[in-house]
């Protein structure tokens, strides 16, 4: 069930592409070039407040592209304009509701990470290297678990964190596989871009290779922020409202 969970997320995509262009495309373009102008103009004494308007920017134009998805998938509408902003959207509620799991799965996490600091002292690298990616598929897993928040809110229904745990219960095995799948996406670009360490900083060799990837990355990006998206919304639609896999 995990893989097929995962698969009827990505065939969503595939089917609906020009629907997912038209929810994303203006928002994860946003998000790229926001990050990349800043990139450039940041330097030491700016770096902080640079660095908060790419999180706010990111946390706003994500917001925007789920409830697109959402409301496309569970409700059949679609927004007028690539911008993709509609007056009827929920856009405070979504958002607050997103920062909001952030902050539970901080905390959680911040938690479960002090059993391993002593272990990153003794163990180096490799170790922290394991916790970095047994942190990031525990994250993973626990937003498929609380994450049906998020698609409740687009579309306008209560539902809580606790009964969005409730809910995934019964699916809480099939979901590992479903993260281990969606981990092992995501870390395409750090696969594809390991070469580059090859080469020294100042390479223009290291540069070039960085460049060629860029476009790429940015194409694995956006399909792995629309899978994550239409996951939760897959679930939901399963758990929430009866509808079949």
């Amino acid at each position: 069930m995990g893989t097929r969970i995962f698969m009827l997320s990505l065939n969503q995509v595939w089917l609906n592409r020009a629907a997912a262009f038209r929810v994303s495309l203006f928002w994860y373009g946003l998000t790229i070039v926001t990050s990349q102008a800043i990139a450039f103009a940041g330097t030491p004494t700016n770096a902080p407040v640079l660095g908060l308007v790419v999180v706010l920017v990111s946390i706003f134009a994500l917001s925007m592209m789920a409830i697109g998805w959402h409301r496309f998938v569970l409700r059949e509408e679609l927004p007028q304009s690539f911008v993709g902003v509609d007056q009827s959207w929920p856009i405070s509620s979504y958002v607050w509701t997103l920062l909001k799991l952030g902050l539970v799965l901080v905390l959680l996490l911040m938690a479960l990470s002090i059993p391993f600091s002593a272990m990153l002292g003794a163990g180096g690298s490799g170790t922290f290297v394991l916790f970095a990616l047994l942190a990031g598929s525990l994250g993973t897993w626990l937003i498929l678990r609380l994450g049906l928040v998020l698609p409740a809110s687009a579309v306008g229904e209560q539902l809580t964190l606790r009964e969005s745990f409730a809910l995934t219960r019964p699916v809480a095995g099939p979901l590992v596989v479903t993260t281990f799948i969606m981990v092992l996406l995501q870390s395409i670009p750090n696969v594809l871009s390991a070469p580059a360490l090859l080469f020294d900083d100042t390479s223009a060799l290291r540069s070039v290779f960085v460049l060629a990837l860029l476009p790429v990355n940015i194409v694995i990006g956006w399909i792995n922020a629309m899978v994550a998206i239409g996951v939760l919304t897959v679930l939901y639609g399963h758990l929430y409202e009866n509808r079949p896999l």
